[in-house]
């Protein structure tokens, strides 16, 4: 988010009277929320968002938004409201190959989730050509969680998986 900080301070004045006029303007809470990570203002660009998603829980762009500021917020803490966003986008997108994959991906490396994580792969899997990076990643949880007895039954799967694609 390269904004000029001219634009952004007009911005972020426009929206302020945008949301003065109508305080449930989820639109304007999540771009506001948008302008505000811009600044590096992240305690309020999470409020923003947070609120937006509050008044319209089936608004997945706020979730989404929500979703990415808090995924590059390292605190481990973070990681739990990163798995909420990233679930409810699941829930209200459940076809959006890069939710699942997201998801997956948090569920496996960064907590250890790894029955949930296969899941969100093979959501992934499903709904659209696997890229290689995907299975790389499926091989890994595989291995990792002796889902399958051995390497070999492993790289079937993942053969079966490309003779998908």
């Amino acid at each position: 988010m390269e904004w000029s900080l001219k634009k952004t301070d007009e911005a972020d004045r426009l929206l302020r009277e945008a949301l003065r006029l109508d305080p449930k303007d989820t639109h304007a809470l999540r771009v506001l929320g948008q302008v505000r990570w811009s600044l590096n203002d992240y305690d309020e660009a999470e409020r923003l968002l947070r609120e937006a998603v509050r008044l319209d829980p089936d608004d997945s762009a706020a979730w989404r938004v929500l979703g990415t500021l808090l995924e590059r917020v390292p605190p481990e803490e973070t990681m739990q409201k990163v798995v909420a966003c990233l679930q409810n986008i699941v829930r209200l997108e459940p076809h959006l190959k890069s939710a699942h994959e997201s998801l997956a991906f948090l569920l496996h490396c960064k907590l250890g989730r790894h029955q949930e994580a296969l899941a969100h792969y093979r959501a992934a899997l499903d709904s659209t050509a696997p890229d290689p990076n995907l299975l790389a990643n499926l091989a890994g949880l595989l291995l990792s969680t002796e889902v399958f007895l051995n390497v070999m039954e492993a790289l079937e799967y993942l053969r079966d998986a490309e003779r998908r694609l």
